[in-house]
């Protein structure tokens, strides 16, 4: 069977009395509606099944092509579709360092606007190239505007799930790590999800201004109050992309003590606080479970985690402050970095098989998490 997310063409949905109906996306080109039409299977249908298959509407993202699928009623019929075949992917290498090399660069909204928006039309670019239905936030600050990037894979409930990634980056840095690697994963995690269809809707947002105090995620909490109400949780992808598997490589807070934790820094850190507590265990047990080369740690704080600042630096915070279960998932950052907000955070230091194993580790999570109704 092959997952087709450019088919416009011949769609599956369960019908109300539990059978499978065959229908067509609103998008259906002329060309191919004719070839549906002067099928045999099509003159063999009534007028009500043919209206019922040429004016359906279906949200889905499956294409059996050119197989037989179950129709109305039990009917079995077979319709050639004329879209190519495509096989569902996941994070790939190439694309990561495609990504990367679009994005990393000093984008700050003082500094180097230009390609702070370059960052914004390439990520929605990419979105709307996987048929995403994409949305631009203006968000105001101190005389400049950059946008949060917003895309919606829909699902069959009223919940909301967040998945976000800062764009821009603090002054004279290239921004690789922080946060070009979290963006890159970001992609790659809506490139699979693109093709699958799910209970619960996703938003996946690519926010600004994140390095003047999250600025961006507290538009967006802000801006909408109805949305806000229907946001069951998020996870903020900050800085995936640097590992250093030599002891004493890694760093902690204070607060946290480090007999419990590895020395080295090759593992990704998934960060709660009480409220988030189930989500961020669920979320590391899924990731390690499902990409056994990556390494996963835990920290979930006392509380709202209002009194440990160092976890707090990412655009999960404002979730926090706003009763919205949240995490973040990160390499540390200066835990760990040295290159973080300097000149020398550059591509070459990042590890791209760390940044794809982190993005299959969250969409293997967010496969399930999404369609489960309990």
């Amino acid at each position: 069977m092959t997952f087709n997310n450019d088919c416009k063409v011949l769609k599956l949905r369960a019908a109300p009395g539990g059978n499978m109906t065959m229908t067509r996306d609103t998008s259906l080109s002329i060309k191919s509606a004719e070839k549906i039409i002067k099928s045999r299977a099509f003159k063999k249908l009534s007028p009500l099944e043919r209206s019922l298959l040429l004016k359906g509407h279906w949200r889905g993202n499956y294409c059996y092509n050119s197989h037989k699928t179950p129709f109305l009623w039990g009917q079995t019929l077979t319709f050639p579709c004329p879209c190519p075949r495509k096989a569902m992917t996941e994070p790939e290498l190439k694309r990561i360092r495609q990504h990367l090399e679009n994005i990393v660069g000093e984008r700050n909204p003082f500094t180097q606007p230009k390609h702070l928006e370059n960052t914004a039309q390439y990520i929605s670019g990419q979105f709307e190239a996987m048929g995403l239905k994409v949305t631009r936030e203006m968000v105001e600050y101190e005389g400049t505007q950059s946008q949060n990037i917003l895309a919606q894979i829909p699902g069959d409930s009223d919940d909301l799930f967040v998945l976000a990634a800062h764009y821009d980056s603090v002054p004279n840095t290239p921004g690789a790590d922080d946060n070009a690697s979290a963006v890159a994963a970001l992609l790659e995690v809506a490139h699979t999800l693109s093709q699958t269809s799910h209970q619960k809707s996703l938003i996946i947002s690519a926010f600004t201004l994140e390095e003047y105090g999250f600025i961006g995620a507290k538009h967006f909490i802000d801006h909408d109050p109805e949305r806000k109400k229907r946001i069951s949780g998020m996870i903020s992808l900050e800085m995936v992309g640097f590992k250093n598997p030599q002891p004493n490589s890694q760093s902690y807070p204070p607060y946290v003590d480090p007999s419990q934790y590895p020395d080295t820094g090759d593992f990704i850190a998934v960060v709660g606080n009480e409220p988030s507590a189930g989500l961020a265990q669920a979320l590391a047990q899924k990731m390690a479970l499902s990409t056994p080369a990556l390494k996963v740690e835990t920290l979930v704080v006392p509380g709202q985690g209002e009194n440990f600042s160092e976890v707090r630096l990412s655009d999960h915070s404002p979730f926090w402050d706003a009763g919205i279960p949240a995490v973040m998932i990160t390499d540390t950052a200066f835990f760990r970095n040295p290159n973080y907000h300097q000149p020398s955070d550059t591509l070459e230091t990042l590890d791209l098989e760390f940044i794809r194993d982190n993005a299959l580790a969250v969409t293997a999570f967010l496969k399930q998490f999404l369609n489960n109704t309990g």
